[in-house]
């Protein structure tokens, strides 16, 4: 998956670069052809939503990695009554 920079346009495939030569963050370039039409009514870990983090998931004898995503995400329902749907990563 290719990485853009927000800031100056340039692309990179590198994997490990997170920053751009001009500073700014790299931005995943996501395909939204491989994006689903439609998600889950619960989504309980972030590999439910795998197709827009730009990583595979990884193998289960990778180790501490695989713990990644245990953590609940919560309904942060005191927005509700003001039309607002938020969901919190409690970690």
């Amino acid at each position: 998956m290719s990485r853009v920079c927000w800031q100056c346009g340039s692309r990179t495939d590198d994997e490990r670069r997170v920053r751009c030569d001009c500073g700014e963050p790299l931005w995943l370039d996501t395909d939204p052809e491989s994006v689903p039409d439609s998600w889950p009514d619960r989504v309980e870990s972030m590999w439910d939503v795998l197709p827009l983090l730009g990583v595979d998931r990884p193998e289960p004898s990778a180790g501490l990695p695989t713990a990644a995503g245990g953590t609940p995400l919560l309904r942060g329902e005191t927005l509700d009554a003001e039309g607002v749907t938020v969901h919190v990563k409690h970690e």
